[in-house]
């Protein structure tokens, strides 16, 4: 070879090195810049070694428990869980506890009188379960996930805080049975269960799967006076690999604790009557703020001042939904970034009569006001109540949201009914819709959200 031959071969493989180099940087560059910019790449979505699953991504099945009674003797409990079934079996697996074969036939007979497919009838699967209530999603338990698989947390319960006040005979064994769910059901699914001392539900908790979660400040210590926030923050990190916890103080006024922050005056066309809350729980954060996905967050809208200037149960919600909102738009996720917020409508104020013919007034009249210097309830009069009504309360599943609708209660709210459903399909692209009259679950004390558990995949009994 000759030498001028030899040189521009040398020159060539070194232009060939130089261009690989620079594309390798390049490439490393854009690589850099996809990490650092985009919510897609390995690098940003890399999940906690421990955490709870979020509600959107899949799910094995959903929970739920059979009504047992009627809060309303004239809202049917049964027909609005039907409704509820009727959405659910055509999307997801849901495993149904009943108290016995009767029920769980009636149950099968009803939806096979609906005409369900038996691709979808085949989604359910009932279980004989001993529980007392239908709200699964503070009795039943948090799945949360490690390296091993799922595990179960097992928190302490004391009926939302208001059972030491009902004198019921028999109230306290109902609630040992509740206090169980959330172990019973570990046991049905066969995974282990974490426990804590901590009594609290699984409402008051919002987890965005990449260890954040916002915890209702209110019901963590009016059921637990003795801890304080640093336990419980070790707590969470125990128990969720939760590192970044966001308190938010507060409760809406539709779902202040019965005894100790209700009734409210009041007033009304004929004057002014107290109005109580349905056995609610004084500060479930799903009642008023959820995660859309991991960075985004759905809070409702505060009502307007001149309305919190008439009614103090409007006022409450306001000063409430302000001071998340002023939380919320200072808080950073796990990853030190700003959260956005979108706004869900908040329902007008909706308002029940309940006398004797009613399972809520039964357990509402035997609450003891009287421990707080307050009137006990006439337990042959009617009372008013205002509904635990809430558009946060929704349920996320496979390929399907579940939202409640108060159209038929009062046709005023169709507009807020149809921005509910606007957000929401903003809010989780591809999936379906599904509005629901949900006064039944409402009366007492509760929405969608509350009567269902998600079960993430992976797990199946």
């Amino acid at each position: 070879m000759s030498l001028s031959r030899y040189l521009i071969n040398v020159k060539t493989t070194l232009v060939k090195i130089q261009l690989t180099a620079v594309l390798l940087i390049l490439l490393a560059g854009a690589q850099l810049g996809c990490d650092s910019n985009s919510e897609k790449t390995a690098a940003s979505v890399r999940l906690p070694d421990l955490r709870v699953p979020a509600e959107w991504e899949p799910q094995e099945s959903v929970w739920l428990a059979w009504p047992l009674y009627d809060n309303k003797h004239d809202w049917s409990s049964t027909d609005a869980f039907m409704q509820l079934l009727e959405q659910l079996l055509p999307a997801v697996k849901v495993n149904l506890c009943v108290p016995d074969d009767s029920t769980g036939a009636a149950v099968y007979n009803a939806l096979r009188s609906k005409n369900m497919p038996d691709t979808a009838l085949g989604n359910l699967q009932v279980r004989l379960f001993n529980y007392a209530d239908v709200w699964l999603r503070d009795t039943g338990p948090i799945i949360v996930k490690d390296a091993k698989g799922f595990q179960a947390v097992d928190f302490r319960f004391n009926s939302w805080g208001w059972g030491e006040f009902v004198t019921l005979p028999g109230f306290k064994e109902q609630e040992g049975i509740e206090e169980s769910v959330d172990r019973g059901i570990a046991k049905l699914l066969n995974i282990p269960v974490r426990s804590s001392e901590l009594i609290l539900e699984g409402g008051a908790i919002e987890f965005n799967g990449r260890g954040t979660a916002l915890v209702s400040e209110d019901v963590v210590f009016q059921r637990n006076p003795a801890w304080n926030k640093q336990q419980v923050e070790e707590e969470f990190r125990r128990l969720f690999g939760v590192n970044n916890l966001i308190w938010l103080k507060g409760y809406t006024g539709n779902d202040a604790h019965p005894v100790l922050n209700a009734p409210f005056m009041v007033p009304f066309p004929n004057g002014s009557k107290p109005v109580y809350t349905v056995l609610t729980t004084n500060g479930h954060a799903d009642e008023f703020v959820r995660f859309a996905d991991a960075g985004t967050l759905l809070l409702a809208e505060a009502p307007d001042a001149s309305e919190a200037e008439l009614n103090p149960i409007s006022a409450q919600t306001r000063a409430t939904l302000l001071n998340a909102r002023s939380v919320l738009l200072q808080a950073k996720d796990q990853n030190g970034k700003a959260f956005k917020i979108k706004f869900m409508p908040e329902p007008k104020l909706l308002y029940a009569t309940l006398n004797q013919q009613d399972e809520a007034f039964t357990l509402l009249s035997a609450l003891d006001f009287k421990r707080l210097g307050k009137g006990n309830i006439d337990t042959v009069a009617s009372i008013q109540v205002v509904l635990a009504a809430s558009y946060c309360n929704f349920l996320v599943t496979n390929g399907l949201v579940l939202v409640a609708q108060y159209e038929g209660l009062d046709p005023e709210l169709a507009s807020s009914d149809m921005r509910a459903r606007k957000v929401l399909e903003e809010a989780f692209p591809g999936r379906t819709i599904v509005g629901l009259d949900v006064r039944a679950f409402n009366i007492g004390g509760g929405g969608i959200h509350c009567i269902t558990r998600n079960i993430p995949m992976g797990i199946i009994p």
